[in-house]
């Protein structure tokens, strides 16, 4: 064995790890992006229906299942932050940050949503810090 069949063995194995990391991260993507739960909550009235929605006790254990049901994740945090995913549009979510700053839509003051977020977040594992 020369030098470049080990340099070629090694290249070869890094590729092959690459393309697994990559395979699996295109598997979670597609998860995340399938349109799961409902459609995709798109605008600020949608995110205001949401909310007030999920003061019926009914409708939030309703979400709360079939969020669950759909999540793969194994962490608090990965739990989490699929639920958001599953139940914002993408776009939408660039339009909000915590504190309304820049005129953004104030994610803090939507606690009924943050509330299914942590509780969703719980069933990973006991990381879940809202």
């Amino acid at each position: 064995i020369n030098g470049k069949q080990i340099n070629s063995a090694a290249k070869c194995s890094n590729l092959c790890r690459c393309r697994e990391l990559a395979l699996q991260n295109s598997k979670q993507i597609f998860t995340l992006c399938k349109l799961v739960i409902t459609k995709c909550n798109a605008n600020i009235d949608e995110l205001q229906d949401l909310e007030e929605s999920l003061t019926l006790a009914l409708h939030s254990t309703q979400i709360k299942e079939r969020l669950i049901k759909e999540i793969k994740a194994s962490s608090a945090k990965q739990h989490m932050h699929e639920a958001v995913y599953l139940l914002f549009n993408r776009l939408f979510l660039t339009e909000c940050c915590w504190s309304c700053r820049g005129g953004k839509i104030a994610f803090k003051n939507y606690t009924n949503i943050l509330r299914l977020i942590k509780c969703v977040g719980g069933e990973g594992n006991t990381e879940a810090h809202v």
